[in-house]
């Protein structure tokens, strides 16, 4: 990732001759980000971490609050950082919506869901996995794209969803 980095900071730096060299640091992380498949939780989270674990090394006399004041971070979240137990607590809204959907294939012995219904239909557990953050049709396209279902009409097919 770092060699992915180093190009898109040359690739950017050649196009852009505006001297925003910030700018250029943050596009050249997004691209490498994207390539590896990164998503921004996961980003954010070993971003504090490391910027915790830099600024204990450099400052190994400071106490939590004061690497709090110069890392921004919450004492409590730099506190736990330090000790190793800060955990990402983040789950994929996809990866949510299809287990939802495997499971009740498996529930109901078929390998097709109702697309549109109250309930246990797609768009239930759309509302269920994304909370109102992404819609259904929008899940169903990713979805789609990625090939874990199929559409058939009036329903959707997980190819494999029952084993």
């Amino acid at each position: 990732m770092l060699n992915q980095l180093i190009c898109s900071l040359k690739r950017l730096s050649d196009k852009n001759n505006t001297g925003n060299d910030d700018e250029l640091v943050y596009q050249a992380l997004a691209q490498c980000c994207l390539s590896v498949g990164k998503k921004a939780p996961y980003f954010q989270f070993e971003y504090e971490k490391n910027l915790v674990l830099q600024a204990r090394l450099k400052h190994p006399d400071y106490p939590i609050v004061r690497l709090s004041i110069i890392t921004g971070i919450d004492r409590r979240r730099v506190a736990k950082f330090l000790k190793g137990q800060a955990y990402l607590h983040y789950t994929d809204k996809l990866d949510m919506l299809m287990t939802y959907l495997k499971n009740h294939c498996e529930k109901q012995n078929t390998n097709k869901i109702l697309k549109y219904g109250k309930f246990e239909s797609f768009q239930y557990f759309c509302k269920i996995a994304a909370n109102g953050k992404l819609t259904s049709r929008a899940m169903a396209d990713e979805l789609l794209l990625q090939g874990k279902i199929i559409d058939k009409g009036r329903f959707f097919y997980l190819p494999n969803a029952r084993s």
